[in-house]
């Protein structure tokens, strides 16, 4: 009999408590420090879908999931770390990033890069990708050595997101909330 990591455990006993949770607008927004009507707009700009139920009319209102409430928060970072949330929405998908993570229950810790040059006085994202050692030992991709490519075609900054940690964060808000 295969036993199973603590990890894989902790990830099983996560996916099962995210399928029953439901959190409102309001909560989301209490969670992740996002205004209601910002959350709104990035919903009418396609880049945060509700995945439980979607607002139709007066009725019915917004209900997100735990991995929506995730790509909020990421978003959020994003912008307050003078990203575009457009590019970063369009460049990395938090749904395939917590897939990914399920998928691969080794990887320890994940980074979300970004690389921008500055050009015109405006800052232009020029790639984005996933960090993680065990996902490079398993695909032989070296996500490192972008960095290196980046630098050489002239990048101005980078920024490295923890993906495990935003979750750590997120998840630790939603147990205080639920008290």
């Amino acid at each position: 009999m295969v036993k199973k990591s603590d990890n894989q455990q902790e990830q099983q006993v996560t996916e099962q408590a995210t399928l029953h949770e439901k959190f409102s607008i309001a909560e989301a927004a209490a969670i992740t420090g996002v205004a209601s009507n910002h959350i709104q707009q990035w919903i009418d700009l396609g880049w945060v879908k509700p995945s439980i139920q979607q607002a139709f009319g007066e009725e019915t209102r917004d209900i997100f999931n735990r991995v929506d409430i995730y790509n909020i928060a990421y978003l959020k970072k994003i912008k307050d770390s003078g990203f575009s949330r457009k590019l970063a929405h369009e460049k990395i998908n938090i749904y395939a990033v917590n897939e990914t993570v399920k998928n691969f229950p080794n990887i320890k810790s994940l980074g979300i890069a970004f690389s921008r040059v500055l050009t015109e006085g405006q800052y232009e994202t020029q790639g984005a990708w996933l960090i993680a050692p065990e996902l490079d030992q398993e695909s032989g991709w070296n996500s490192l050595a972008l960095i290196g490519e980046r630098l050489n075609q002239g990048a101005d900054d980078f920024y490295i997101l923890n993906f495990f940690k935003l979750k750590e964060r997120i998840d630790a808000i939603i147990a205080a909330m639920k008290g």
